[in-house]
């Protein structure tokens, strides 16, 4: 404990392979029993203060913890709870990077935004919901078609959380799509 404990606090300065690794070791011990999930959680809310290449990595890494632990916890009163932590640490990351694509963005970067439009809306994010509604009602307009790296998520966040005029409406997109 003490170890695992002295490694979070130098966690911002580790090196990038050894941040992705502790990470992930430490989410696979807790999932084992050997580590409280606590300990992962005190170093996913260390990765927002990461500045190094690691950092979409390390998002990347939350999300999937999260994701796991969400469907682990679907409809306990715990849920309601993960989805507050998981809010808290990745809607300022969203917020960073922006909905819209910009010049000089990487792959992974790409990918990242996509992420968490869809984990956000998973969370029921409210300023992302309204966004990705705001956009959808934008792209079916034609004023500001969907870029390519965020449609799907925009779509499906849209699909968790539309009105029934909406819902019909994405529907329809989707029986008329190639």
């Amino acid at each position: 404990a003490a170890q695992t404990s002295a490694l979070a606090r130098r966690f911002t300065r580790l090196a990038p392979a050894d941040q992705v690794t502790l990470l992930s070791d430490t989410f696979a011990l807790a999932q084992a029993g050997e580590l409280s999930m606590e300990n992962w959680l005190t170093l996913v809310a260390q990765i927002p203060q990461v500045t190094g290449p690691a950092r979409t990595a390390l998002f990347d890494l939350a999300g999937t913890g999260f994701g796991f632990l969400d469907d682990a916890l679907a409809g306990t009163p715990t849920q309601p709870l993960l989805h507050a932590a998981g809010r808290r640490v990745f809607a300022p990351e969203l917020a960073r990077l922006g909905w819209d694509e910009r010049r000089g963005d990487d792959a992974q970067t790409l990918k990242l935004r996509g992420a968490l439009i869809e984990r956000l809306a998973r969370f029921d994010d409210a300023p992302t919901i309204a966004q990705a509604l705001r956009r959808f009602d934008a792209d079916e307009s034609g004023r500001a078609p969907l870029a390519a790296s965020i449609r799907s998520q925009v779509m499906e966040a849209v699909g968790m959380h539309a009105d029934r005029a909406r819902f019909d409406r994405l529907m329809a997109r989707f029986k008329a799509a190639g």
